[in-house]
C-alpha cells in the first residue's frame, strides 16, 4: 500500500505577463495603444454625433473606441455619450435663451411654443379671447 498522502497543488495565480519585446530593438510587440483626443470626442458627442461616425472620423475601430473610453473614463461609451450629449443640449438651450432675450423675435416665438405651449392661432373658444380683443382695441390709435 502507498502510505503517502496525495497533496493538492495550490491553484496558480495568473499574473499579467509583460509584453514581449524584440531581441534586436527592444521595442514592444503588438498593436500600438490608440490615443483618444477627448476634447474632440467630447465636442463631437455634444454636437450629437454617434459612436460609429466618430470612430470613422478618428480612424479607429468602433469597438476599440468603446473599449478605450471604458478604460480611460471608467464608464461605458453610452454613459459617456449621454453625459456629453446632455452638456451639449444644455449649452444649446442657454444660447437660444440668450439670443431670444437679446430681442430675436423668431427665437422668442419658438421658445414660447416649445416651453410655454403657445400657439400661433387664437382660438375663439379660449376664455381670455375677450381680454385679448380688448387689449388689441386699446392699442389702436385714433386718427
Amino acid at each position: 500500500m502507498n502510505t503517502k498522502k496525495a497533496t493538492k497543488k495550490a491553484p496558480s495565480k495568473k499574473t499579467a505577463t509583460p509584453k514581449k519585446t524584440t531581441k534586436k530593438t527592444g521595442k514592444k510587440m503588438g498593436r500600438p495603444k490608440i490615443i483618444i483626443d477627448y476634447k474632440k470626442l467630447g465636442m463631437l458627442l455634444e454636437a450629437g454625433a454617434n459612436g460609429t461616425s466618430i470612430a470613422d472620423m478618428m480612424g479607429v475601430n468602433e469597438k476599440s473606441l468603446y473599449r478605450r473610453v471604458k478604460i480611460d473614463t471608467k464608464m461605458t461609451f453610452e454613459e459617456y455619450k449621454r453625459q456629453k450629449r446632455e452638456k451639449g443640449l444644455d449649452s444649446l438651450r442657454v444660447k437660444q435663451y440668450e439670443v431670444a432675450i437679446k430681442g430675436n423675435v423668431s427665437m422668442l416665438i419658438w421658445l414660447g411654443k416649445q416651453y410655454l405651449g403657445q400657439k400661433e392661432t387664437i382660438d375663439p373658444k379660449q376664455k381670455d379671447y375677450g381680454q385679448i380683443m380688448n387689449w388689441i382695441d386699446s392699442q389702436k390709435v385714433d386718427k
